[in-house]
């Protein structure tokens, strides 16, 4: 299931105020400009505010509030005249609600599915990023495991579980250049793969958010 992570809902974020996008409203949004031409129906993650803006890495206890919204996106306005790389271009669309559902609802109905094997993760470079990075965090979230990471130009993201001596990634996200994909699945991570991931588990900072909630 393939979900645009990069999709922008708040204009106003400092306003603290909690709004869920629900069914049978219409929205703006912004969606960077190669995921939707002109009209697509979309499977869109939407964030609260703060970790929109500041990455679930500074907000891990907002992961849970996060959601997968569903809906037809249709551009309102045009790219603006471009003063950085094509891919990057954020562009005002509209978005009729069709469903929405929680993130870690949907993650955990991917749990136990049978692990698509032949199905790689988001980015073809996982592995080369994986072995060069330079900083990671976890947090423990609703039964499964955050991992962040940062390596080179890339941000890596993914929402896994241990399953015996193994480990099933359920949520996968890549940022490089501008550019992002995601997607919730169930991917079995083996080998050598398996052993990195390991090791990153071991050294990674535990996250801690920034924001107190009062």
């Amino acid at each position: 299931m393939r979900i645009v992570a990069s999709a922008v809902w708040h204009q106003d974020r400092a306003s603290p105020r909690l709004s869920f996008p629900n069914p049978g409203q219409t929205q703006t949004v912004w969606v960077p400009e190669y995921e939707v031409p002109r009209e697509a129906t979309l499977h869109l993650l939407w964030c609260p505010a703060y970790s929109e803006e500041n990455g679930w890495d500074s907000q891990p206890s907002e992961i849970p509030l996060s959601q997968i919204v569903t809906g037809r996106v249709r551009r309102t306005r045009p790219a603006a005249s471009p003063d950085r790389p094509l891919g990057t271009i954020q562009v005002q669309c509209e978005v009729s609600i069709d469903s929405r559902i929680p993130l870690l609802d949907c993650v955990q109905a991917n749990a136990h599915a049978p692990p698509a094997l032949a199905a790689p993760m988001p980015s073809s470079g996982a592995h080369v990023i994986w072995q060069n990075v330079r900083w990671c965090g976890t947090a423990a979230i609703g039964g499964f495991t955050y991992l962040c990471a940062l390596s080179g130009e890339a941000n890596v993201e993914l929402i896994l579980r241990r399953q015996g001596d193994g480990i099933v990634v359920n949520y996968a996200q890549t940022w490089v250049d501008g550019w992002s994909e995601c997607a919730i699945g169930c991917w079995e991570i083996k080998d050598s793969m398996r052993q990195v991931i390991e090791t990153h588990l071991n050294r990674a900072h535990v996250l801690h958010d920034h924001l107190s909630r009062c």
